[in-house]
């Protein structure tokens, strides 16, 4: 029997061609062996795998089942992958020629650039900060067949937010952030509190509220065999004011008038969160502290100390220090510059809409042109300048098709105006800065063995996201295009393995997502020198990442840390924490859990952006995670 899938021909001869010259291992790499399409063979391994993250060929630690439901959401994943790299290619060619369209196909299947999400990149798009003042304001407006009727309770609010995520994100392939939901969730516990709709008190009918949100992002139902990626904010008073204090809620209040109080609603949530923590150590929603930072001191100082002493409970939260309420972080990553949208997306106090996101991210591998230009930077910058401009004419082109999937209703998250394709980016993903600093002979040790940056090696990376950015800015009129430096889970790996096979060099096993590798002796001085530098330059984010092993001796020593890494001029960091698990999955930090008394079974940690069990991370990544440098609070 054979079963025929009709492509492009132009793609197909092109496909032929590249398995001939990078061989079976690479179409293994890529997903898109034989043993990959083959149906039952795919089944054979998934059965035999350890976890679902060393069977699919798009792994996710998110996937912590390996279940029926699994093994049915990863068995098409190379046919649905074959059919968008067919579907770009063709149109590809429509648009920039035969030619490019064939060099895209090299660069991606030899491991030049990367497009993410792979499967799905010829179908629907990537994240997206979402408006929930419809959701407040006309109920479940997104889905035809529903009454859409405003929600009146906190649990009815709350019922049609768990629709929401499910129904956007299972039409999105990446993150679901929620920056307004504090200032709704709010609106509708105080109503419900002033009307004497409660169950047993206030304060016990909010906190319950954030406990049931709290456990249903972390359902696997939200994506079918994965936890939506849920994100929220919680932000300064700054931040509110600007960005919200425009508005009134469905009750014409004005929402300035009870910053304060959402201030405060915040705080309960994040009390919530770490009383959990201490139950089952979950992963959703990844969480952010939004606070401007100003002439050398946080504004909203209260509140700021309030986050670095909550934090100190589990290290769990990343830390968005702006400069300006231009821009907002709604991503373990992900950075929105809401300054660049168009005006009649801005508020009417010189904020903006919280609705941003980004369609497609696809990613140049720094570390094969380091490789292809044999040491000269000048010849480094000019293959750069081609690649990017090749990677942008791939997303140019994945856009046209998301944009003609909406034109033809297979997006309805678009056409009933959940997401708006104008607020998106494209984004350049960059990856393997380090490495390609390092193979370049800009790196330097000391005594001590510790790796960091020349001068010139912190010259050249800057020379490399400045030349990224000029080319960016003259691309487009139509949309705008965002730098990212990558989580990469999954694709750092796979660009190493095929960096090693094509030049015969086995230095490194996995590239990295900083500037300086996570399992690279480094100073923390030397990690927030090259973030302060570099950060800036990465308009659609970058995170800094600092592995603790064990705890601040006490508040005012965690505070002196984040004040000297905000003076520092980082914008976006987190402590990367090592958390004990039981075997009841409850949190805690040593070897014996002072819940139920039993002793260590497993670790937590951020695997690239999220913290997750250890032992849902793919082979290459518990390799790394176990070879990370950990910093003691004392090193420095």
């Amino acid at each position: 029997m054979n079963i025929n899938l009709k492509l492009y021909q132009p793609f197909m001869v092109a496909w032929n061609k590249m398995k001939e010259k990078y061989g079976e291992e690479f179409e293994k790499i890529n997903g898109l062996h034989n043993d990959n399409l083959n149906f039952t063979h795919f089944i054979d391994e998934f059965i035999d795998s350890d976890n679902s993250a060393n069977a699919s060929i798009d792994p996710s630690a998110n996937e912590s089942e390996k279940d029926i439901r699994v093994l049915l959401n990863n068995i098409d994943k190379p046919h649905t992958k074959l059919l968008s790299f067919n579907k770009i290619f063709y149109e590809l060619t429509k648009k920039f020629g035969l030619k490019m369209a064939e060099e895209w196909l090299e660069a991606e299947w030899s491991g030049a650039l990367y497009m993410h999400d792979a499967p799905s990149s010829s179908m629907y798009s990537y994240c997206y900060a979402y408006e929930l003042k419809d959701l407040a304001e006309r109920g479940l407006y997104f889905l035809p067949q529903t009454n859409k009727k405003p929600p009146e309770h906190l649990t009815t609010f709350a019922a049609f937010l768990r629709e929401f995520i499910v129904w956007t994100s299972n039409r999105t392939s990446g993150a679901c952030a929620l920056p307004g939901l504090f200032v709704y969730s709010y609106y509708f516990w105080k109503k419900d509190v002033d009307n004497g709709y409660f169950t047993k008190d206030p304060e016990y009918y909010r906190r319950q509220f954030f406990q049931q949100f709290i456990f249903e992002c972390n359902q696997i139902h939200t994506r079918i065999i994965q936890s939506a990626f849920t994100n929220v904010v919680i932000m300064d008073r700054n931040y509110l004011e600007e960005i919200f204090g425009g508005r009134q809620f469905p009750d014409g209040s004005c929402v300035i008038d009870y910053i304060n109080e959402i201030i405060e609603h915040q705080k309960v949530f994040m009390e919530v969160v770490e009383k959990t923590r201490h139950e089952v150590m979950l992963t959703f929603p990844v969480i952010t502290y939004s606070l401007l930072f100003q002439n050398g001191k946080f504004v909203d100082e209260e509140f700021a100390r309030w986050c670095n002493k909550h934090n100190m409970a589990w290290y769990d939260a990343n830390f968005y220090i702006g400069d300006t309420v231009t821009n907002l972080a709604s991503c373990c990553r992900m950075l929105n510059d809401v300054s660049k949208l168009p005006k009649q997306f801005q508020s009417s106090i010189g904020g903006s809409l919280t609705e941003i996101g980004s369609i497609k991210v696809s990613t140049v591998n720094l570390m094969r042109i380091a490789y292809e230009c044999c040491g000269d930077k000048d010849t480094f910058i000019d293959i750069l300048k081609h690649r990017v401009t090749l990677n942008m004419m791939a997303l140019d082109t994945v856009r046209s098709i998301i944009k003609r999937n909406i034109e033809k209703g297979l997006l309805p998250n678009y056409s009933r105006g959940v997401i708006k394709l104008e607020n998106q980016t494209v984004t350049n993903g960059l990856t393997a800065m380090f490495e390609c600093i390092d193979t370049m002979g800009m790196t330097q040790k000391d005594k001590l063995g510790n790796v960091s940056y020349t001068e010139q090696g912190i010259e050249f990376a800057s020379q490399i996201m400045d030349t990224v950015n000029e080319l960016q800015d003259t691309w487009t009129d139509e949309y705008r295009v965002s730098l990212e430096i990558i989580p990469a889970e999954s694709a750092n790996v796979k660009l190493c393995r095929k960096d090693n096979i094509l030049y015969n060099n086995d230095k490194y096993q996995i590239y990295s997502n900083q500037w300086i590798g996570l399992t690279t002796p480094c100073t923390i001085n030397e990690r927030i020198r090259l973030s302060s530098v570099l950060d800036k330059k990465a308009g659609g984010g970058q995170i800094l990442h600092i592995s603790m092993q064990g705890k601040f001796a006490n508040e005012e020593q965690s505070w002196n840390m984040l004040n000297h890494i905000a003076n520092s001029g980082v914008i976006y960091f987190a402590y990367n924490p090592k958390i004990s698990l039981c075997d009841d999955s409850h949190g805690f930090f040593g070897e014996v859990c002072p819940t139920c008394g039993k002793p260590k079974s497993g670790e937590a940690s951020r695997i690239v952006g999220y913290i997750v069990k250890t032992s849902s991370y793919s082979k290459e990544r518990y390799q790394e995670y176990y070879s990370r440098q950990w910093y003691g609070v004392q090193d420095e």
